[in-house]
Protein backbone atom coordinates (compact mmCIF):
# COMPACT_ATOMS: atom_id res chain seq x y z
CA UNK A 1 0.00 0.00 0.00
CA UNK A 2 2.80 2.42 0.83
CA UNK A 3 4.56 1.68 -2.49
CA UNK A 4 1.35 2.27 -4.40
CA UNK A 5 0.74 5.61 -2.66
CA UNK A 6 4.37 6.63 -3.29
CA UNK A 7 4.06 5.79 -7.01
CA UNK A 8 0.76 7.65 -7.20
CA UNK A 9 2.28 10.73 -5.55
CA UNK A 10 5.26 10.63 -7.92
CA UNK A 11 2.91 10.43 -10.87
CA UNK A 12 0.82 13.35 -9.59
CA UNK A 13 4.00 15.34 -8.90
CA UNK A 14 5.25 14.57 -12.42
CA UNK A 15 1.97 15.70 -13.99
CA UNK A 16 1.95 18.84 -11.84
CA UNK A 17 5.57 19.65 -12.75
CA UNK A 18 4.95 18.91 -16.44
CA UNK A 19 1.92 21.22 -16.43
CA UNK A 20 3.88 24.00 -14.71
CA UNK A 21 6.66 23.69 -17.28
CA UNK A 22 4.12 23.75 -20.11
CA UNK A 23 2.36 26.76 -18.57
CA UNK A 24 5.68 28.59 -18.11
CA UNK A 25 6.72 27.90 -21.70
CA UNK A 26 3.31 28.95 -23.01
CA UNK A 27 3.43 32.23 -21.05
CA UNK A 28 6.98 32.88 -22.26
CA UNK A 29 5.93 32.30 -25.88
CA UNK A 30 2.92 34.60 -25.47
CA UNK A 31 5.04 37.39 -23.94
CA UNK A 32 7.77 36.91 -26.54
CA UNK A 33 5.22 36.98 -29.39
CA UNK A 34 3.62 40.15 -27.99
CA UNK A 35 7.03 41.83 -27.80
CA UNK A 36 7.84 40.81 -31.38
CA UNK A 37 4.56 42.19 -32.65
CA UNK A 38 4.90 45.56 -30.97
CA UNK A 39 8.61 46.33 -31.12
CA UNK A 40 10.61 47.25 -34.15
CA UNK A 41 13.95 45.84 -35.15
CA UNK A 42 16.20 48.87 -35.22
CA UNK A 43 18.60 49.48 -38.07
CA UNK A 44 21.84 50.92 -36.70
CA UNK A 45 22.22 54.62 -37.50
CA UNK A 46 25.60 54.25 -39.18
CA UNK A 47 24.37 51.67 -41.73
CA UNK A 48 24.22 52.97 -45.30
CA UNK A 49 21.47 51.48 -47.46
CA UNK A 50 20.31 51.73 -51.04
CA UNK A 51 16.92 51.12 -52.62
CA UNK A 52 18.39 48.08 -54.38
CA UNK A 53 19.06 46.35 -51.05
CA UNK A 54 22.75 47.17 -50.72
CA UNK A 55 23.98 47.61 -47.12
CA UNK A 56 27.27 49.03 -45.91
CA UNK A 57 28.53 49.02 -42.35
CA UNK A 58 31.25 51.68 -42.11
CA UNK A 59 32.14 50.49 -38.61
CA UNK A 60 33.31 47.11 -39.89
CA UNK A 61 33.83 47.90 -43.57
CA UNK A 62 31.45 45.05 -44.49
CA UNK A 63 29.02 45.37 -47.36
CA UNK A 64 26.05 43.17 -48.15
CA UNK A 65 23.39 42.91 -50.81
CA UNK A 66 19.94 41.43 -50.36
CA UNK A 67 17.30 40.19 -52.73
CA UNK A 68 14.14 42.20 -53.44
CA UNK A 69 12.30 40.98 -50.36
CA UNK A 70 15.36 41.69 -48.19
CA UNK A 71 15.47 45.21 -49.64
CA UNK A 72 11.81 45.71 -48.78
CA UNK A 73 12.43 44.49 -45.23
CA UNK A 74 15.36 46.91 -44.86
CA UNK A 75 13.18 49.77 -46.14
CA UNK A 76 10.51 48.86 -43.56
CA UNK A 77 13.15 48.69 -40.83
CA UNK A 78 14.25 52.21 -41.77
CA UNK A 79 10.64 53.27 -41.14
CA UNK A 80 10.82 51.62 -37.68
CA UNK A 81 7.95 49.28 -38.46
CA UNK A 82 7.22 46.56 -35.86
CA UNK A 83 7.75 42.96 -36.93
CA UNK A 84 3.99 42.30 -37.10
CA UNK A 85 3.57 45.05 -39.71
CA UNK A 86 6.58 43.84 -41.69
CA UNK A 87 5.07 40.36 -41.80
CA UNK A 88 1.67 41.67 -42.90
CA UNK A 89 3.10 43.94 -45.60
CA UNK A 90 5.49 41.39 -47.09
CA UNK A 91 2.99 38.53 -47.00
CA UNK A 92 0.38 40.64 -48.74
CA UNK A 93 2.79 42.02 -51.34
CA UNK A 94 4.39 38.68 -52.23
CA UNK A 95 1.54 36.29 -51.37
CA UNK A 96 3.70 34.27 -48.95
CA UNK A 97 2.63 31.94 -46.14
CA UNK A 98 2.68 34.01 -42.94
CA UNK A 99 4.08 31.25 -40.68
CA UNK A 100 6.89 30.44 -43.11
CA UNK A 101 7.74 34.09 -43.61
CA UNK A 102 7.80 34.72 -39.86
CA UNK A 103 10.40 31.94 -39.48
CA UNK A 104 12.39 33.33 -42.41
CA UNK A 105 12.23 36.83 -40.94
CA UNK A 106 13.53 35.51 -37.60
CA UNK A 107 16.47 33.94 -39.46
CA UNK A 108 17.09 37.16 -41.40
CA UNK A 109 16.95 39.14 -38.14
CA UNK A 110 19.56 36.82 -36.60
CA UNK A 111 21.85 37.33 -39.58
CA UNK A 112 21.43 41.10 -39.42
CA UNK A 113 22.33 41.01 -35.72
CA UNK A 114 25.34 38.76 -36.37
CA UNK A 115 26.66 41.27 -38.93
CA UNK A 116 25.93 44.28 -36.67
CA UNK A 117 23.31 45.73 -39.03
CA UNK A 118 20.54 45.96 -36.40
CA UNK A 119 20.55 46.40 -32.63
Amino acid sequence: MIGSTYQKNLFVEFIFTKNLIYLSLHCYKEINQTNKNTTAMTLKKNIATSEEGFLFNPGTGDSFSTNTIGGDIIALLKENRPQKEIIEIICKKYDVDENQFERDLDDFESQLKDYSIID
